[in-house]
């Protein structure tokens, strides 16, 4: 494993912050049967519209990055941290 490829988080997840996730979907289906003897014949249509979004707010509740758990356990300062909120406040 190379150095930056795995990370620990603790608190509040860190992709899901303020996630909107919204689906819609319409369907209309019109199916005609008929029957002949021992068979049966469906004809139809179907029409289906989907819309989709998701959004989240990456890092939402801020976030300290230390360079090891070996730093953070010795309280040795993060190498890097951010402090973020939504814009209302």
């Amino acid at each position: 494993m190379k150095d930056g490829d795995a990370f620990m988080s603790a608190g509040y997840e860190l992709f899901s912050w303020n996630n909107g996730v919204k689906n819609n979907v319409t369907s209309i289906v019109d199916n005609f049967t008929y029957s002949l003897g021992v068979h049966t014949i469906t004809a139809g249509a179907s029409y289906e519209d989907q819309y989709v979004s998701n959004s989240f707010q990456r890092f939402g509740t801020g976030y300290y990055r230390f360079k090891s758990l070996d730093d953070f356990v010795k309280g040795l300062p993060p190498e890097s941290w951010g402090l973020t909120y939504g814009y209302g406040g």
